[in-house]
C-alpha cells in the first residue's frame, strides 16, 4: 500500500511528507538492526512507514500534516503514539 503525499520535503534525498526521517527509516529497512534479525518488509501508507520482520511489525508515524491529521511535529506523534496505544490496550 503506498501513499503519495502532497506534501514537500526541504531535502531533495527525501520523499515528500518524511520531514527529517529518512535515517530512522533506512535504519528500520535494513532487517539486521531489529531483533528478528532478517529481512524486513516495508509498508508505506499515508501517515506511517510500517516495517514487519519476521513476527514483529514495527511502525513509524510519518511527519506528515493533512486537514484531518496533524502528525508534523515529534511532539504531536508522540501524544498520538501514546494515544493509540492506549486505545489498544487489552
Amino acid at each position: 500500500m503506498l501513499a503519495v503525499s502532497e506534501h514537500t520535503s526541504a531535502d531533495p534525498q527525501e520523499e515528500p511528507g518524511e520531514g527529517g526521517q529518512a535515517a530512522a527509516v533506512a535504519f528500520m529497512s535494513d532487517g539486521s538492526n531489529l531483533p528478528d534479525g532478517g529481512p524486513a518488509e516495508v509498508i508505506r501508507t499515508h501517515c506511517a512507514f510500517v516495517f514487519l520482520a519476521g513476527s514483529s511489525a514495527y511502525k513509524i508515524k510519518r511527519a506528515v500534516r493533512y486537514e484531518y491529521l496533524d502528525f508534523s511535529t515529534l511532539e504531536k506523534r508522540y501524544d498520538m503514539l501514546l494515544r493509540e496505544l492506549e486505545l489498544n490496550a487489552p
